[in-house]
């Protein structure tokens, strides 16, 4: 029976996710989730009242530990998991790892201590961790070589393995080591292998005791000015023509740029890039070499902080790489692309020529946060004009490259780059892990340009808390050919092969349709079923930002295409643009703008809406990633469906367009902002059964949209688990007739009544149109539903015609949190037929006799259990 369960989740899973109905899919993890007896692999599902399945068909199976030897084991809990029971389980000498779904952790321990945990009373099962749940079941199947008929593979280690006795064994098999890396929380091996074995050396490695984790490494690949406008005001009536006479050099305004007209530039914000290189003494850097802060490997932040770069750390080298001679030959991309200093300057450009807080100036080329500052990290070497570009400077661990993109100041960190994997893995599980550590820090990461198909996106955009960003229509270009100095006409539609307007539209959308998703920019949802992206910024084939060559002779346009106009006065220190489009634009867009978010929380705007240092404080990631939400609005256009077309359109939330594209304006209030906004960022957070509920007040404009945003940073996932999620938070919003829950929306981009909670995404929304959200009193209700690593905090971020923000919240208990167990623990006569589990669960609501006499299922001593906030007793 279960070897039958096991094949099917192996060979059917992935369709189902990827199938058309996501809803469907939502509901049913959500079912899956209030089982208590389920376990969630990848590999298969099961109920621990059945035992776990065999997989010895597989030789996936293991073998029984010896008295005393250490041992890896499953140990599922009565329900949500308490730290006090961790702590249990760690006096004994326990070492807790991943949560698996549901209320279970991977526990490494002494065989000889695992009686004592299965007789604790709020443990229901014990097992063996199998060599099963520590593979990656797309290796079992047949998989696709890489060019060279080989492929790689990442194995995760707990910490104390040998690992060079473990590369020993692999060389014996035929592998390649091609690293032998420590990481923070785990250490690491990559390894190359022939694909015609991988199935037996995966299958090889799972059944060794010290690894975690053994999965398909996908090289990382890079992913390849209207766009302040667009996520600022969506203002665009006057950016119609080159008529209109929009030049390169414009002015900050309070109807097109209202962010910049309060002067929030990003002054005080350091942003992070690991990306191919930058140019640091372009005109929009202007950094000299006598201020460079240059650092090596490591996560330790040294030096002198320069006036734009406050570091460069030199994981590649620290050449720019913008030579724009990037060819595709053979099956390889051979030259190097500038794809660095693109994207440090679209966050981060600051025209040399002027002082935009001063003059008010933009220049054309200037970034998303033009005065915020920058630290760098090159993770590529730049090859000659033969050679293929690749990211060889990541890390193993993507902990110690945040970790020092963080020592050095940065709070928000901007990522260009992924795989072709779209599921959890073990980058996603980092980018959480760091996040969990660091609450006050948010990595923004591309979909990749995979799409627009479903499940087209690439890890490590699949972790739960970082915010994958996908990319919309730029909708304009340049007709005139111009260096950093000149005042560059603007035209819309516009490309370097449509100077004059005619329109360019491959896939037959013309790219003036900002309403459109890129055709090429990835979908979700991930494996497991994740949402993605969460919101969209213009990543055309129009977003302009700093180039250099490094030449004087061979540079390319001004526009960035090899033919045309030739710039014959490029140097290294690059006075000129060139035009990307991909998600890897649309990600520092947003990284861009999330600085300004950051600095209207920390310089005082919130509540009041003008700059107060009474007011000052700093907002953990989940507000930013909340506010991002919040200020999203839905896209009508093409390639917006889960599963993308350009025929077909769909309001939000998809995995198309996510909560859809950034429009600041709508989620940060100033002075006499009709729209207004209520943030509560609770570091303190929720544990399991307790409920925090704020009461809000509509006035009646029916033109303002209501919009309620929950986000919390969850714990970090496991990679075996068809499940990452670990704490479970629910939004309801009621007005006393009405009662939405978070995520349950109707096709017309609005929330629904009815439905189920979501039980599968860190992030909830509840969107109510604004004719009928005047003149109501709104009762939100933030749950801790399933916490399993507590107490976990969140972010809520309120939009609308609101009145007075009052402190009207408060946090309780819910009735039915008050729990009841009885427990036999030297009976052997035990309800779990596997002899495992001797705790019986009732729920307070439904106790009565007949509950109570089922005790007598139990021989022995009956011992009585209350499980309330205040613990176990």
């Amino acid at each position: 029976m279960f070897k039958f369960k096991l094949t099917l989740l192996i060979l059917i899973l992935p369709v189902f996710l990827f199938s058309s109905n996501y809803t469907r899919m939502l509901e049913k993890k959500s079912m899956e989730s209030r089982n208590p007896n389920l376990i969630r692999f990848k590999i298969a599902h099961f109920s621990t009242k059945e035992g776990a399945p065999s997989f010895k068909s597989l030789n996936l199976d293991g073998k029984a530990y010896k008295r005393g030897e250490t041992g890896t084991y499953l140990v599922q809990f009565i329900s949500s998991v308490r730290n006090d029971w961790q702590d249990e389980i760690k006096k004994m000498g326990g070492k807790l790892y991943g949560y698996i779904p549901n209320h279970a952790y991977i526990v490494r321990i002494n065989s000889s201590k695992i009686g004592e945990v299965q007789k604790l009373p709020f443990v229901q099962w014990v097992g063996r961790y199998k060599p099963a749940y520590r593979i990656s079941p797309k290796l079992l199947k047949t998989v696709r070589s890489d060019i060279d008929g080989t492929i790689m593979l990442r194995i995760q280690l707990y910490k104390g393995a040998n690992r060079y006795s473990i590369t020993d064994q692999l060389k014996s098999l035929g592998a390649k080591i091609l690293r032998n890396e420590k990481g923070m929380y785990y250490d690491y091996i990559r390894i190359k292998i022939p694909v015609e074995k991988t199935k037996d050396i995966a299958t090889y490695i799972a059944n060794m005791e010290d690894v975690n984790w053994v999965e398909r490494f996908y090289e990382p690949v890079l992913f390849h000015a209207w766009t302040r406008w667009i996520i600022q005001s969506y203002h665009t009536s006057d950016m119609g023509s080159a008529s209109a006479g929009w030049n390169a050099a414009l002015s900050v305004d309070a109807t097109h740029t209202p962010v910049y007209s309060h002067g929030i530039f990003g002054q005080g914000q350091i942003v992070g890039d690991a990306d191919t290189g930058s140019d640091w003494d372009n005109m929009w850097m202007y950094e000299t070499s006598g201020d460079m802060n240059f650092n090596g490997s490591g996560t330790t932040f040294s030096g002198t902080p320069g006036t734009k770069f406050v570091g460069y750390q030199t994981l590649g080298d620290n050449l720019d790489g913008a030579s724009n001679n990037q060819k595709y030959l053979a099956g390889k991309y051979l030259g190097s692309t500038g794809h660095g200093t693109h994207t440090s300057t679209t966050i981060v450009g600051d025209s040399a020529w002027h002082d935009p807080s001063s003059d008010g100036i933009l220049a054309r080329g200037d970034g998303i946060a033009p005065m915020a500052k920058i630290a760098f990290q090159d993770i590529s070497t730049t090859p000659s004009k033969t050679g293929t570009e690749g990211l060889d400077g990541l890390p193993s661990d993507l902990n110690n490259l945040f970790l020092w993109a963080y020592n050095a100041g940065a709070r928000i960190h901007s990522d260009s780059w992924g795989s072709s994997n779209s599921d959890y893995d073990t980058y996603a599980q980092q980018s959480d892990q760091f996040m969990w550590e660091h609450k006050d820090f948010l990595a923004v990461i591309a979909m990749g340009n995979a799409g627009p198909n479903s499940g087209t996106i690439g890890s490590p955009a699949t972790a739960k808390d970082v915010v994958s960003v996908g990319a919309s229509q730029s909708g304009a270009g340049c007709n005139v050919e111009a260096t950093g100095e000149e005042s560059t006409v603007w035209q819309n539609p516009g490309d370097p092969e449509d100077r004059y307007g005619s329109g360019w539209n491959p896939d037959g959308i013309r790219d003036d349709e900002l309403e459109t998703m890129v055709w090429f920019s990835s979908h979700g949802p991930t494996d497991e079923g994740l949402r993605k992206p969460e919101i969209v910024t213009p990543g055309g084939h129009m977003v302009y930002a700093g180039w250099s060559t490094g030449s004087t002779s061979d540079g390319p346009t001004a526009d960035g295409h090899n033919g045309g106009y030739s710039n014959t006065s490029a140097t290294s220190n690059g006075t000129y643009l060139c035009q990307m489009g991909g998600t890897s634009m649309a990600t520092p867009a947003a990284a861009g703008a999330t600085a300004l978010i950051r600095q209207y929380y920390t310089d005082g705007f919130y509540p009041s809406g003008a700059k107060n240092s009474s007011d000052e404080f700093t907002p953990s990631a989940a507000l930013m990633k909340a506010t991002l939400i919040a200020s999203t609005r839905n896209m009508t256009g093409y390639y917006t469906t889960d599963n993308g077309s350009s025929s077909s359109r769909a309001n939000v939330p998809t995995n198309g367009q996510g909560w859809g594209r950034v429009v600041l304006d709508d989620a940060l209030y100033f002075s006499g902002d009709s729209r207004k906004v209520e943030v509560h960022d609770v570091t303190g957070g929720l544990n399991d059964g307790q409920q925090q509920q704020y009461t809000v007040q509509t006035g009646s404009n029916t033109a303002e949209d209501f919009k309620v945003v929950l986000v919390w940073t969850d714990y970090y996932g496991t990679q075996s688990s068809s499940d990452p999620l670990v704490n479970d938070l629910n939004l309801t919003v009621s007005d006393g007739s009405n009662t939405y829950k978070g995520s349950v929306f109707g096709t017309d981009g609005y929330s629904t009544t009815g439905g189920s909670y979501d039980a599968t995404n860190a992030n909830e929304v509840v969107w109510i149109e604004g004719t009928n959200a005047a003149n109501k009193t709104y009762t939100i209700t933030v749950d801790g539903y399933d916490i399993n690593h507590g107490p976990q905090p969140y972010a809520l971020v309120i939009c609308g015609d609101l009145g007075e923000a009052t402190d009207t919240s408060h946090i309780y208990t819910r009735p039915d949190t008050v729990k009841f167990y009885y427990a036999s623990p030297k009976s052997k006569n035990r309800e779990n037929k596997n002899g495992i589990g001797i705790a019986k669960k009732v729920y307070a609501p439904t106790l009565g006799l007949k509950k109570i006499n089922e005790s007598n299922k139990f021989s022995g001593a009956i011992e009585r259990y209350i499980y309330s906030n205040d613990g176990l007793r």
